[in-house]
């Protein structure tokens, strides 16, 4: 529903929010209304649609009444839960204020998972189930509006053209970034068999886990980058964005290098007894990693360029990447399979990664290039060693159940974090000294 422009419309507010320029956050906020009110119609219609065929087409199998009912509180689900208050949550996002956000998300959540459970345990129907969560998150946007009416002055303005020129360039590269996200199950699906489709979906569905929790780490950085760009403190952040990108690398290589050694016993408990497949897969499963290591080890060089607002001079590296994923894949699934289309995503996150260091060193903050490739060998280093630790691992210890597999994680993540540590001694000495100067500090 944002179609990226909530980012185009986040980068926009940190200026004016750092000089409090209020006639010109309520020119952004209103511009924004009037985007989403467009998209909200072009929504409305398409369920419309679905109301109308869907219904029809599933008619032999379920009853056309229940259908319709499903599909509208959906339909009111979606929207009260992504579309009503989105402009609000944008900006009290953009003012460094994602608590505020995060702490509503969360009631609602509770809320309607307590809800949910009650009228399920009851035996209430789908459709009721469905409309009660829609009344549910409508809380949020109510809470949002609230929240702004009484800390932020908005008022109405006559809008003097497009407040928000790169909105078309978010779009560009949201299309691009959900092109990347659907190559390889598309790929697997057309050149392959359902077996492999089935394989990939359950180890995607892992490491893929483990990048929303990394990415999440990153969710409030963009808009603290965007103060300081805002009123031009350079020298701090870059100190500050030192400080973080050690810190991705750090506790996205601790996560990765455990996760090449656990993934695979992992895997086979969750799909013990099953059979239509060899779910045994470890250089699957280690390209698979690496292609989400080069999506996290980005991030916060991603977050840089959003905060600086950069979108139409990084669209084209958007573009190339996902036609790098497409046009890969296709060309080595028919040898490789399931390694070709993690080969494929791998390669094209790793040209993104790149781009997005050099552009960064070269455009926004005054950063030696050579900083980037120095964590990058210590990373690989220890992706390394994880590959062949987990090679080890994997031909030579059982694994049955989750009981045990937690036993050997501990261990794992141990001796991982160890590694970690005694690395990055050697290649970033003076980064690490500053984060366990810091960790005594507060633990005293």
């Amino acid at each position: 529903m944002e179609l990226g422009v909530g980012a185009v419309i986040q980068t926009s507010l940190y200026k004016p929010l750092a000089n409090n320029d209020e006639e010109t956050i309520s020119r952004i906020v209103y511009s924004a209304k009037r985007f989403f009110r467009i998209v909200g119609i072009g929504l409305v219609v398409l369920v419309i649609g679905t109301l109308i065929a869907y219904p029809i087409y599933v008619r032999d199998k379920f009853d056309i009444f229940s259908t319709i009912l499903l599909i509208c509180a959906l339909s009111i689900t979606m929207f009260a839960q992504y579309f009503f208050g989105i402009v609000y949550s944008l900006l009290i996002q953009a003012d460094q204020k994602i608590f505020i956000y995060n702490i509503i998300q969360i009631v609602v959540i509770v809320l309607n998972t307590i809800v949910c459970a009650f009228l399920i345990i009851n035996g209430f129907s789908i459709q009721i189930v469905k409309f009660v969560t829609a009344a549910i998150f409508l809380i949020r946007p109510i809470a949002l509006s609230l929240y702004v009416k009484k800390h932020y002055n908005i008022y109405k303005v006559q809008l003097k053209g497009d407040e928000l020129p790169q909105k078309w360039n978010g779009i560009a590269q949201h299309i691009a970034a959900y092109i990347l996200d659907n190559t390889d199950i598309i790929v697997l699906t057309l050149f392959a068999s359902l077996s492999d489709v089935s394989i990939y979906s359950t180890y995607y569905l892992i490491v893929h886990s483990i990048r929303l929790l990394l990415v999440s780490l990153t969710n409030g950085i963009s808009s603290y980058y965007g103060n300081l760009l805002a009123l031009e403190e350079k020298d701090k952040l870059k100190t500050d964005f030192n400080k973080y990108n050690f810190f991705i690398h750090l506790i996205t290589t601790f996560m990765y290098g455990s996760t090449i050694i656990l993934l695979v016993p992992f895997v086979l408990i969750y799909t013990s007894g099953v059979n239509d497949a060899d779910y045994n897969q470890y250089i699957f499963g280690f390209i698979l990693v690496m292609g989400q290591y080069f999506y996290c080890i980005r991030r916060s060089f991603n977050m840089l360029i959003l905060a600086a607002g950069h979108y139409k001079q990084t669209q084209m590296s958007a573009i190339i990447e996902s036609l790098l994923n497409v046009i890969i894949s296709i060309i080595v699934v028919f040898n490789f399979g399931l390694i070709g289309v993690a080969i494929g995503t791998a390669i094209a996150m790793l040209f993104r990664c790149i781009f997005f260091a050099i552009y960064c060193s070269n455009n926004i903050i005054n950063r030696s290039i050579i900083l980037f490739f120095k964590e990058m060998l210590a990373d690989f280093l220890i992706l390394s060693i994880s590959f062949f630790i987990g090679w080890y691992f994997n031909k030579n210890i059982v694994i049955s159940d989750y009981i045990i597999w937690i036993k050997y994680g501990f261990i794992i993540a141990f001796i991982i974090g160890i590694i970690v540590i005694f690395v990055n001694l050697i290649f970033n000495f003076k980064e690490l000294k500053y984060y366990i100067s810091n960790f005594k500090k507060k633990t005293k």
